[in-house]
């Protein structure tokens, strides 16, 4: 893929097998199950249910639904170069 949806891996949980995540939706957020495979110990890829720029919340929790003091994190689009620069991997 040369672009990729990411997200921290902590806005991301998984229940039942299926992966979920809170969205905001104006002042409320709203558990949505997503699509996509976790690529680091930090980072989620997300190759459904989310575009670039839905706001979650930055941990997964069901405990937040009704706080409201909840830090947000945009879905980002982290684009990938076909192959690495030519410097990489010479010494």
């Amino acid at each position: 893929l040369k672009n990729a949806l990411v997200l921290p891996a902590s806005a991301v949980k998984n229940r039942n097998g299926q992966w979920l995540v809170y969205v905001f939706s104006g002042q409320r957020l709203q558990p949505k199950i997503i699509r996509g495979e976790r690529i680091s110990m930090e980072n989620f890829r997300v190759t459904d249910g989310l575009q670039a720029g839905d706001w979650v919340a930055q941990v997964a929790n069901e405990k937040l639904l009704d706080k409201k003091n909840v830090k947000p994190v945009a879905a980002q689009t982290i684009v990938k170069p076909d192959r690495p620069p030519a410097s990489m991997g010479q010494r």
